[in-house]
């Protein structure tokens, strides 16, 4: 009888030690995979901002260029109207001129 309870008492000793190791290792597997996922996480957040900062910097240049179009634009349309009404002061005085000298249309 004392033969095997010393070998139960082995056994049982052993199991636990076996138990204990095999947790141990899975907890150091665990930890190290979810570093690596972690990791992985981050280097793809890091990636993310990075393409974020650069969107935001063509942005900002895409509305530097919508500002210079638009001040462009409005001097375009200025300069318009100002060769409109001197078109219209020229044909004025084409139409006086025809009309003094009795020219028809």
């Amino acid at each position: 009888m004392e033969w095997e309870s010393a070998v139960a008492i082995i056994a049982s000793v052993s199991g636990v030690v076996l138990g204990w190791a095999g947790f141990y290792a899975s907890r150091r597997r665990d930890a190290t995979s979810m570093s690596t996922k972690l990791a992985t996480m981050q280097s793809g957040l890091d990636s993310c901002n990075a393409k974020l900062d650069e969107m935001s910097r063509k942005m900002d240049r895409m509305q530097e260029d919508y500002s210079g179009i638009s001040v462009r634009l409005a001097r375009l349309e200025s300069d318009s109207e100002g060769m409109r009404r001197q078109h219209d002061e020229l044909e004025g005085r084409v139409m006086r001129l025809e009309k003094q000298a009795g020219y028809q249309r």
